[in-house]
């Protein structure tokens, strides 16, 4: 991919993400799927409500698209996918009740939160 279309190609895809980010469908989508989808540099659902332990299953979209790798790393190192492409990644809900917040390494503007119940849904 020559530079010009990858910068072209990331500069859609932070557009599109801002455009997401003020969509109220975004913060209403399915938070209790276990399933995460990176779609247009953003997660889907980017909040997540996860029981203790909870194996979740990470598929980014963007790299059939764009060819664009992404990670869902927690802020406190708790959980990382490392390089998520082609094939699903899966992280481990952490043990302790709380919220987790996560963003992509490598677009570190892709944010979200794990919310860890106190209990088995």
């Amino acid at each position: 991919m020559t530079m010009k279309k990858r910068i072209l190609s990331v500069a859609t895809g932070l557009v599109l993400t801002a455009a997401l980010a003020l969509s109220p469908a975004v913060a209403g989508a399915g938070p209790r799927s276990g399933v995460v989808n990176i779609k247009l540099f953003t997660f889907h659902p980017n909040y997540i409500v996860a029981s203790p332990g909870e194996t979740l299953t990470v598929n980014n979209q963007d790299y059939a698209h764009f060819g664009e790798p992404h990670t869902l790393t927690a802020n406190d190192g708790s959980f990382d996918t490392g390089l998520v492409t082609s094939d699903p990644a899966y992280i481990t809900a952490p043990e302790g009740a709380g919220n987790y917040a996560f963003l992509c390494n490598v677009h570190p503007f892709m944010r979200g939160v794990v919310h860890v119940t106190n209990r088995a849904p």
